[in-house]
């Protein structure tokens, strides 16, 4: 599911770079992003050069049929000549591989030799954009760090920008993730004393019915039905409650899918099961 993919993606990206913010290593982290920098266009787009022009020579030697062309994949039929069919194959690549173009809350461009591949720039969007506020926020105090991440990425969700919330609500997960594997190491000396008896008596056992709780209502975003939306048992208040700005079918769908990606990956990190090994990461 790519808002998960986006997600965890934007964790990722930013899991080393926070570790390097933490420890002060200044350096490091600026020689880590230029590279990062540098190198994640060609890690993302360099394969699509491969996978679309082996596309093309199965449209010239006519292995793909043409009604699953038409009707699935957008693919042209055979152009007049070669030539002709390689400059609209490096066209269709460039377009594609043109971030700045389609970029709005909804459009998306997809290449018609893999129109599967619509995601690919907008992963590198926000990977540029996990990659700024990184830099951006690399000096700050680590609570205004947290806090405007966050800030952040709830903004790119009210103004529609949904695949850039996505990568900095993983990124904004990462630094919880070191939050609290902060206090578990540290015991939380300072904030024991005003947690109750019971509650520290039964902390796993609520911490597993809450997280368990989180994730099926993840699930029940998550699984948002593509059509028949109103009529849908369960899915009807979500249609009804769902901000203007998120005016189109497929954009109300975005919205619900947006807030059940995070919450599971924020469920799998306080889990019990899961969360016994303090870095998720491998280092």
């Amino acid at each position: 599911m790519v808002t998960l993919f986006f997600v965890i993606s934007g964790y990722v990206l930013s899991y080393s770079a926070l570790k390097k913010i933490r420890s002060r290593q200044a350096a490091q982290l600026l020689d880590s992003l230029a590279s990062s920098v540098f190198r994640r266009w060609l890690r993302l787009f360099l394969p699509l050069i491969v996978s679309t022009f082996i596309t093309v020579i199965f449209v010239r030697m006519g292995w793909v049929d043409d009604a699953l062309a038409t009707r699935v994949t957008l693919l042209p039929g055979p152009l007049p000549s070669r030539w002709a069919q390689i400059k609209d194959w490096w066209t269709s690549f460039i377009l594609l591989s043109n971030t700045f173009m389609g970029m709005d809350e909804e459009s998306v461009y997809a290449d018609q030799y893999g129109s599967q591949l619509w995601t690919i720039p907008r992963e590198f969007r926000g990977s540029i954009v996990v990659y700024v506020t990184l830099l951006g926020l690399a000096k700050t105090r680590q609570t205004f760090h947290v806090l405007s991440v966050i800030a952040f990425s709830l903004y790119a969700l009210y103004i529609a920008q949904w695949d850039i919330y996505l990568f900095l609500s993983g990124m904004a997960l990462a630094e919880i993730q070191f939050i609290y594997n902060e206090a578990r190491q540290n015991n939380a000396s300072s904030l024991q004393k005003y947690i109750p008896r019971a509650v520290k008596r039964h902390r796993k056992g609520i911490l597993y019915i809450v997280t368990t709780l989180a994730t099926l209502l993840a699930i029940h975003f998550l699984t948002i039905p593509d059509e028949g939306l109103d009529s849908a048992p369960g899915y009807g208040w979500m249609l009804a409650n769902t901000p203007l700005q998120y005016g189109s079918v497929s954009l109300r769908q975005k919205f619900w899918l947006c807030l059940g990606a995070p919450l599971l990956c924020l469920a799998m990190i306080f889990s019990p099961p899961t969360s016994s090994n303090p870095s998720p990461i491998p280092q």
